[in-house]
């Protein structure tokens, strides 16, 4: 095997494939990627994997002579990161097992492993499913809920997001215990039978970063739902489902359908700077602070966060809002609502109140297709 690339633009496709692959690992090949050199494409395709998700990315080279090996991709990463903009030869010596790069006047052997000790991942040529996307409009919608997904590994399931395909239409959720993030999303197709899986927030956070910059994405579910995989041109991503089934949410969602007792529109802007305000003395509270809703007799109302830290002191932020409805004080987590600050991105929001110990709903104005939930929390030091 023997070939030439540019090595600036084959360095950040490494740094991609180093972030999947193992750091530490009982299994010696799961430290190394795959790379396939074809003759008859004039393509190199380097594959890393992780068992969860495995990703292969594909870049033009002049390929000299055809072949396949696996190499140490940190590694490989590592000396690809500091060569400069010019072209590089990757040679395999089969008597030395070893791979040969240089680069400018830079040399450097790396051991090899075969390619055929490589993982070879569980799927046939039949996906249930298959559908295309716009690939920003997917992302986008990921972005908007994959925050939400735990960090807990007691509950593995909530550390995935939720993907519920049926008739034209997918839900993506994301749920912590203390919040939820719902999504729901217009398919270009109706499709035949239903489908639902979940997948590990770290790989939904991949598929985001493959999305981006392209136009066109493809998403194949494979029978039994355990393998998901998103493609573009130059790239594929397969991922793993989790194993469970995901909560069911929909129950909550009746008081919804009510009108809340208080209602809150405010400028997503104006709310976030009162957040960025007081998470400086929050986050020595674990981000738990206090909102009060004040409708003040008048067409304008007001929304107040304040965050308490006895040792440190105490900051406040008052906004102009439009309330409706009674006046009400609940405490908050103050991070959460900058999460959905910063997915919502602009406009107006809307916060609603069923009551000091009941969910809190917010959802951006103009919206039907997103809201997220939070549950209220006490306030140290509160009556």
């Amino acid at each position: 095997m023997k070939i030439l690339v540019n090595a600036k633009k084959l360095a950040p496709i490494l740094s991609e494939l180093s972030r999947i692959s193992p750091n530490r690992t009982t299994l010696p090949i799961l430290m190394n990627a795959k790379i396939v050199a074809d003759v008859d494409s004039a393509m190199l395709k380097i594959t890393a994997t992780n068992l969860d998700m495995t990703l292969t990315r594909n870049i033009a080279a002049e390929i000299k002579e055809g072949g396949e090996i696996t190499v140490p991709i940190v590694r490989l990463n590592e000396l690809f990161s500091v060569f400069p903009d010019q072209m590089a030869t990757l040679q395999y010596n089969d008597k030395k097992g070893s791979l040969k790069i240089a680069c400018a006047g830079t040399k450097a052997d790396l051991r090899t492993i075969s390619a055929e000790e490589f993982p070879a991942i569980g799927r046939n040529d039949n996906p249930a499913l298959s559908l295309d996307f716009n690939a920003e409009d997917l992302a986008s919608a990921l972005r908007e809920v994959v925050f939400a997904a735990s960090e807990d590994t007691a509950r593995p399931i909530l550390t995935g997001i939720m993907f519920d395909i049926r008739e034209q239409q997918m839900i993506l959720a994301a749920a912590d215990g203390f919040r939820l993030a719902w999504r729901t999303f217009v398919l270009p197709m109706k499709v035949a039978e239903p489908v639902k899986f979940t997948i590990l927030a770290t790989g939904v956070r991949e598929i985001i970063k493959l999305l981006s910059g392209h136009e066109i994405a493809t998403m194949s579910v494979w029978l039994g739902f355990d393998h998901i995989e998103f493609n573009v041109p130059d790239a594929d991503l397969m991922v793993v489902a989790l194993n469970g089934d995901y909560p069911d949410f929909s129950p909550m969602f009746e008081k919804f359908n009510q009108e809340a007792p208080t209602k809150a529109v405010i400028p997503v802007s104006a709310l976030n700077n009162a957040c960025r305000a007081c998470s400086v003395i929050a986050k020595e509270t674990n981000y738990i602070g206090k909102i009060t809703i004040n409708p003040n007799g008048t067409e304008v109302g007001s929304v107040t966060l304040n965050a308490l830290q006895a040792e440190i002191g105490n900051a406040e932020g008052t906004v102009d809002a439009t309330v409706t409805g009674d006046a009400i004080e609940s405490g908050i987590n103050i991070r959460m609502i900058q999460d959905i600050l910063s997915a919502v991105g602009n406009g107006e929001i809307a916060i609603e109140f069923r009551g000091e110990s009941n969910p809190i709903l917010i959802k951006p104005i103009g919206r039907n297709d997103y809201f997220n939930v939070v549950m209220p929390v006490h306030v140290p030091g509160a009556a």
